[in-house]
């Protein structure tokens, strides 16, 4: 039996951004229940294009493929506000979409806690997408 290659890689592309950005209407096409986010929203809060939130914060998204196909995403973010405010060493995951398999939720997870790490953030907290509402944190 032939195993399948998986690849988890940080978004760099162009092509990698549309993969990244419109993987749910691939996995959600069928649920007649879904509705689909506005495109270029989900760009500007998953980073791609200009969004007030990054201009203090970081993020890298990753996507996963399987036989060159999308089959998963994860953004891994830095809020320094609430890192700041908190004094947590605290990152964030948002973002996430996966087929219903075990080996791409983990690497995609795994991705972003390495990323983190990195940036010296030893906890991981979500989901929590990048949102001026939700995750930017005002001073007392």
């Amino acid at each position: 039996m032939l195993m399948s290659s998986l690849e988890v890689k940080p978004v760099e592309t162009a092509a990698e951004q549309d993969a990244f950005v419109f993987l749910p209407w691939r996995l959600y096409r069928d649920d007649p229940h879904w509705i689909p986010p506005i495109a270029d929203n989900l760009r500007e809060m998953a980073g791609f294009a200009p969004h007030p939130f990054y201009e203090h914060n970081e993020v890298q998204s990753f996507i996963a493929f399987r036989d060159g196909v999308a089959c998963g995403r994860v953004a891994a973010i830095v809020n320094r506000g609430h890192i700041e405010r908190y004094k947590e060493q605290l990152g964030f995951f948002g973002f996430f979409e996966s087929i219903d398999d075990q080996e791409v939720a983990t690497g995609l997870f795994d991705a972003a806690k390495a990323w983190l790490g990195e940036k010296g953030l030893h906890w991981i907290r979500g989901p929590a997408n990048a949102s001026l509402n939700a995750l930017v944190t005002l001073p007392r």
